[in-house]
């Protein structure tokens, strides 16, 4: 009976052993497969047409991205500069003609405004005679003047003020119009994008197994078989074991009825 269940125990144990072999097989391979992966995916990276090194590559990109953000801070500033300068020049203007003295005709008078877009500058108005030119300037600060202004000024200065204001609007719109395009565009590429990544994980699910994904899943089958031999192996050893100890019991029963009987 000691000779049966170590008979068995050692049938479990190796059959046990042959299951650990086989799944340190199944990682090795594995293991061999994703190494190989890896040192194509690394000769691909390393490979360059003059031989640079990835380390001088990254540290010339580096240095070209350092200049690129200088150079766009200074270009930041000289805009803000721009900005202020553009902010005080007169770009803005406002000019009405008109006729000083009911003797002279033509329209030789005539009234300017010039601003800034802070609608501060001056106005100046000149009135011409048969004899004489006269010049008048009056100050202008955010759009008002201390100094009393006639119906002429006052046209001329509304003009100024509102000066670029049809144009703005037009540019507003055709902005309007264009970020609408853009925004359907993009729309559109996303949508387009997102059908191409469904065909392409669609293409995926259908595509061939290689080898290596062959090799892999033989190997995973016979780890299972051989998992399912050695469970079965160990069920019949352990039936017959029992079997075998209730035979001895029944023996022994026998043996101690006859004792009993003489």
């Amino acid at each position: 009976m000691n000779e049966m269940f170590g008979s068995a125990a050692a049938g479990f144990v190796v059959i046990l052993l042959i299951v650990i072999v086989a799944a340190l097989l199944i990682v090795m391979v594995n293991l061999n497969m994703r190494m190989n992966r890896l040192q194509r995916r690394y000769r691909l990276f390393m490979k360059g047409t003059d031989g640079q090194s990835v380390e001088k590559a990254m540290t010339s990109r580096l240095r070209e991205l350092g200049k690129l953000r200088s150079g766009q801070e200074k270009s930041r500033e000289d805009l803000i500069d721009l900005q202020h300068q553009y902010n005080s020049m007169l770009c803005k203007y406002g000019i009405v003609k008109y006729d000083a003295f009911e003797d002279v005709g033509g329209k030789m008078s005539f009234a300017l405004a010039m601003l800034d877009q802070n609608n501060t500058g001056f106005v100046l108005n000149a009135i011409h005679s048969r004899d004489n030119c006269y010049l008048y300037l009056k100050d202008v600060v955010k759009g008002t003047s201390y100094i009393m202004l006639s119906d002429e000024e006052v046209e001329a200065l509304r003009r100024a003020s509102h000066y670029g204001e049809a144009e703005q609007a037009v540019a507003a719109s055709r902005r309007k119009k264009r970020d609408e395009e853009r925004a359907r565009k993009n729309a559109e590429e996303e949508a387009k994008a997102e059908k191409q990544r469904a065909a392409a994980q669609a293409r995926q699910k259908r595509v061939v197994e290689t080898p290596e994904d062959a090799e892999l899943r033989m190997l995973e089958e016979i780890i299972a078989n051989a998992e399912h031999t050695a469970a079965e192996t160990a069920g019949g050893t352990e039936t017959e074991t029992a079997a075998g100890t209730d035979a001895g019991y029944a023996d022994e029963a026998d043996v101690a009825a006859d004792e009993t009987e003489v």
